[in-house]
């Protein structure tokens, strides 16, 4: 076989007279001399200069004859990533750029990442970009996610410390930290309290402290 500007194509090289000269070398892309292969085709890995190793399925780079480095994308049309036994793992639809089966990093057009997840389109938003809930028409929206409420069709924010309410004025649940005082409002409980029913007594501290009910406070605990 010929070669043109001295170069040869994959599994192939360059003899003396400037031949193109088959290597002789199954699944090797690039060698040096016939017999003596420099690099192995994608999927395979270089044991030794004459003997080119499966190194798995849907493997790219090979990082030795039974794991793999880089995967490819193929068969599926969609990404990949190499497992912790150095194999190829493919991402899960609708994602189509993983670091695990567990953890996305983009997906198909139309889906929203969210905690390393996608989720699935929201028409709803079309009418509010808070709205979760809406009629068939994709006109009128029912329910806005959680710290707001509906109004005239569109999503408001509730009150400070409020996460469920009716109006700006009427909260129905309280956020962690805050309770629901008497004008139907959330205040503040003490320092480092997670709940609590008024703004002296905590019945729940955050993690890592205590509740001291002759300090009235939340204490770290020792």
């Amino acid at each position: 076989m010929s070669c043109s500007n001295f170069l040869c194509s994959p599994g192939y090289s360059l003899s003396k007279n400037k031949n193109c000269v088959i290597c002789g070398v199954d699944n090797c892309a690039k060698c040096t001399a016939p017999g003596v292969c420099a690099q192995c085709q994608s999927g395979y890995y270089l044991a030794n200069s004459s003997s080119c190793e499966f190194c798995g399925y849907g493997c790219e780079i090979c990082a030795s004859e039974t794991t793999c480095k880089t995967c490819n994308s193929y068969p599926f049309s969609r990404g990949s990533y190499v497992t912790a036994t150095g194999a190829c793992g493919y991402c899960r639809y609708p994602c189509i750029a993983c670091k695990s089966s567990k953890i996305c990093t983009l997906c198909q057009k139309g889906y929203t990442l969210s905690g390393f997840r996608c989720r699935p389109p929201r028409p709803c938003i079309k009418i509010d970009p808070y709205c979760i809930s809406c009629d068939k028409k994709i006109t009128r929206c029912t329910a806005c996610n959680d710290g707001l409420y509906l109004k005239n069709n569109k999503c408001f924010k509730c009150g400070a410390g409020c996460a469920q309410c009716t109006n700006d004025f009427t909260c129905l649940k309280c956020a962690e930290g805050y309770y629901l005082n008497a004008n139907d409002g959330c205040s503040s409980c003490i320092q480092y309290c997670k709940a609590c029913q008024d703004l002296t007594t905590c019945t729940e501290c955050l993690s890592g402290f205590e509740y001291d009910a002759d300090k009235r406070r939340c204490s770290v605990v020792i």
